[in-house]
């Protein structure tokens, strides 16, 4: 089974951090995600589709859990870069 490379942008090891200090159990969440992600980003329970958010253009977005999301694309045939992660509705959303 091929496992992708992942490379973390800045702005999603900001809002990561910012999310994990409001709620630590969040941590594991993520390490899950990635765990199942980095085999096959389009594992059924991520609910990974494509998105057209203004800031990054069409990219896709997985589910990390209920209402948080983590945006990407596709940087080459082996490699995905994380651009962001937030919540799905309000103040975090990542659809923005």
């Amino acid at each position: 089974m091929k496992m992708f490379k992942v490379e973390l942008s800045q702005n999603y090891l900001r809002r990561r951090s910012k999310l994990v200090k409001r709620d630590r159990s969040l941590a594991i969440k993520y390490d899950k995600f990635f765990h199942r992600f980095m085999l096959d980003p389009y594992y059924p329970s991520l609910k990974t589709h494509k998105v057209d958010i203004t800031n990054f253009g069409v990219v896709y977005s997985s589910r990390v859990t209920g209402d948080i999301r983590i945006v990407w694309k596709y940087l080459n045939r082996d490699t995905i870069v994380i651009l962001t992660t937030g919540g799905h509705d309000g103040k975090s959303s990542v659809y923005k």
